[in-house]
């Protein structure tokens, strides 16, 4: 939900190739920095799981505890007004 101005619209530019490279510790970066700053220490732990096996997983999470996650998690936490339950429920999503 958008407050200050509900009737703007947000869209995201698909490409069919990407302009700069992601390699896998990138991709996985990304997945963990979503899980860690927004899911609760259950579902947390299965996306830990799902993507531990992949390679560059070590070196996602040298960069993940090398970023501000942890004052991420807190400032998200303070604003929160729905949880990670209700978002996953929201959009059907399995984790």
């Amino acid at each position: 939900d958008l407050m200050i101005t509900p009737d703007t619209i947000v869209a995201h530019k698909f490409r069919k190739r990407s302009p700069y490279h992601v390699g896998w510790p990138e991709f996985l970066f990304n997945r963990l920095r979503l899980a860690f700053v927004h899911f609760n220490s259950q579902r947390l732990g299965q996306v830990v799981a799902s993507l531990r096996n992949y390679p560059g997983f070590g070196e996602a999470l040298a960069l993940l505890a090398a970023s501000d996650i942890t004052e991420r998690r807190r400032e998200i936490d303070i604003r929160r007004i729905r949880d990670d339950n209700w978002y996953c429920n929201r959009f059907n999503m399995a984790w």
